[in-house]
């Protein structure tokens, strides 16, 4: 595809976006011996991160001529990068795309603007239960681009985040 003929979306205040993603979590809620919640301790983010070459990011990329708004290329983009398999190993690209689209609407995600490559950022809260699906369901690489991955849930910002994530990591925490 020609840069040319990608589209640039615009923020509320007219800052320019030619890339968006989604950075899935999960809250770690704490109970006491006796079940009920912890109310000292504040529940806590655990994240659902995608390692390609040696480098841990959300999933996400550039905007493509099919992409209507920037959330149609941070859904495109994830579904695609997790192989249509973020909610269930028996979804099609097409049930992954639509379970995306249901759980914008409901949870209106605040984006963060990474300004030094025009890049928003979606964090979506999944279920909790999400967190105990085998990760092998999004397979060793991604099939759209042939592109070796593998995901791992991190209850913290590690060191080797992808650049683009490295400036807005204080908003991430």
């Amino acid at each position: 595809m020609h840069s040319e003929n990608r589209p640039t979306f615009f923020t509320e205040t007219g800052q320019p976006i030619r890339a968006a993603g989604i950075l899935c979590y999960v809250n770690h809620k704490y109970f006491n011996k006796d079940k009920t919640k912890d109310t000292s301790k504040d529940d806590k983010k655990i994240w659902l991160l995608r390692k390609q070459d040696e480098s841990f990011s959300d999933t996400g990329g550039k905007t493509d001529i099919v992409d209507q708004s920037i959330i149609d290329t941070a859904i495109r983009e994830t579904v695609e990068e997790t192989n249509g398999h973020l909610f269930s190993l028996h979804h099609t690209f097409e049930e992954c795309t639509k379970t995306l689209i249901r759980e914008f609407k409901i949870q209106k995600p605040a984006p963060i603007y990474v300004e030094n490559c025009k890049y928003i950022l979606f964090p979506l809260k999944l279920r909790y239960k999400n967190k105990f699906l085998s990760l092998k369901r999004f397979g060793d690489k991604e099939i759209h681009d042939d592109m070796k991955h593998s995901y791992q849930w991190i209850d913290h910002i590690p060191q080797n985040i992808h650049p683009r994530l490295k400036s807005i990591k204080k908003q991430l925490l």
